[in-house]
């Protein structure tokens, strides 16, 4: 009796494992499908710019050390018109690496780059009212 038993749970343990795999196996089939499908439909917008719009990127940190100088230096290697353009470098840090942003900042801006470093040292209101304590 409990060998039947376990016979049969073994066997619908194996069919189950299998269906799974199969299932698996047939997502990625459909997956690959769908890719080689619509590997050349891209995106063509309707129309294109009379005159590029001016754009602000905003770099937002916060004792962002590591990070810091290389994210502000490939923000300046954006391709688009440097009169159009404007990079703010947002800083709340309270550590190193505000001096490290600053410097990155003016080397950039002395390259020809227009970017601004702002440096806010009171970080009061920056957390929603909504957001849970902790």
């Amino acid at each position: 009796m409990w060998e039947l038993i376990f016979k049969h749970s073994v066997t619908i343990t194996y069919f189950c494992i299998l269906c799974t795999v199969a299932l698996y196996g047939f997502h990625r089939y459909l997956l690959v499908y769908l890719y080689l499908k619509h590997k050349h439909d891209g995106y063509k917008p309707s129309k294109r710019f009379d005159e590029l719009p001016r754009v602000t990127v905003q770099l937002p940190m916060y004792n962002e050390d590591v990070v810091a100088e290389r994210i502000i230096k490939a923000s300046c290697l954006i391709d688009y018109p440097k009169e159009k353009i404007e990079i703010q470098v947002l800083d709340d840090s309270n550590d190193h690496s505000a001096e490290i942003a600053r410097r990155a900042c003016e080397e950039m801006a002395a390259l020809g780059h227009p970017i601004r470093y702002i440096h806010r040292d009171n970080r009061v209101g920056t957390r929603p009212a909504r957001w849970p304590r902790g």
